[in-house]
């Protein structure tokens, strides 16, 4: 298994049979600046066993052609508990189990995130991102108990690449209204990179699974050791909260985001809203 950047080396000692984080409420600090909309405490309870922000990808290829362009789909996060998320900070890492491959660069893996404030594309993996940029790239503010917010993503393959399997890892950090906050599991979701000029014909979108308990332990005692938390001077970026039914299934609208979704019938969540906050890079010149 070959992660991207210092994720290996954790996921590594994990293996051998490191102590886990998550086995114990333990508690989690964070020095963030509260958001316009909601401020964070400055201590909060862990949430061990308790599953609350469920990320995924949708729309992800699971094949894709080295030099084929870009490629969108979507970033999702729902709510899958009972108790409201004031805010959910968002991540992905890139990784590879390719016996063939040595280096996860190999797959030459571009990744940029949508800035609807901006309305412009930001390099988020790879390209001229910085090193530790899929971080919390992005933050969702205030979703209800059975509701999901998206972020656009794209990504391509350099014509370069070796042709081999890779593999990204999501998970959110949540903030719930009772006080607690965590890291939320890992989902991953496996793709394949083809030789340059390959006709793969129809591809589908790759399938979710959840990630394995000892690549958990590894990011979440990764990211204690670098004092990761979730970084302040953020500035806001609105999108629609949606309804989720049960299988999470979309009911098209836009190609960017799907409409909302309600099991059973027209449940909507009145005014809803989901707050994107940018997050501001400590390495970023000026910010």
């Amino acid at each position: 298994m070959k992660l991207h950047r210092a994720l290996s080396t954790a996921v590594a000692v994990a293996a051998i049979g490191s102590v886990s984080l998550l086995t114990s409420p333990a508690a989690y600090a964070s020095d963030a600046t509260p958001s316009p909309t909601y401020t964070r405490p400055a201590f909060c309870s862990g949430i061990p066993d308790e599953d609350r922000g469920k990320t995924g990808l949708r729309g992800l290829p699971s094949e894709i052609v080295a030099g084929s362009g870009w490629h969108e789909y979507t970033y999702r996060v729902t709510n899958v508990s009972t108790v409201k998320l004031m805010e959910t900070d968002l991540s992905f890492y890139l990784g590879t189990a390719d016996p063939k491959i040595d280096d996860v660069s190999e797959l030459a893996v571009t990744v940029e995130w949508f800035n609807p404030k901006s309305g412009a594309w930001q390099a988020v993996e790879g390209g001229n991102s910085e090193w530790n940029d899929n971080e919390d790239f992005a933050t969702v503010g205030s979703i209800a108990p059975g509701a999901y917010a998206d972020s656009k993503l794209r990504m391509k393959i350099g014509k370069e690449a070796k042709a081999g399997t890779g593999y990204f890892f999501t998970t959110g950090h949540s903030y719930g209204e009772d006080g607690q906050c965590g890291f939320d599991k890992i989902s991953q979701f496996d793709f394949t990179v083809l030789p340059a000029g390959s006709e793969p014909g129809k591809v589908d979108d790759a399938k979710g699974r959840p990630g394995a308990k000892k690549d958990q332990d590894a990011l979440a005692k990764e990211r204690a050791k670098n004092g990761d938390t979730p970084q302040g001077g953020r500035s806001e970026v609105r999108t629609e909260a949606r309804v989720a039914d049960g299988d999470l299934a979309e009911t098209g609208s836009s190609s960017a985001l799907p409409v909302m979704a309600a099991a059973g019938g027209a449940a909507v969540v009145a005014g809803a809203a989901a707050v994107f906050v940018v997050r501001r890079r400590k390495a970023s010149a000026g910010e």
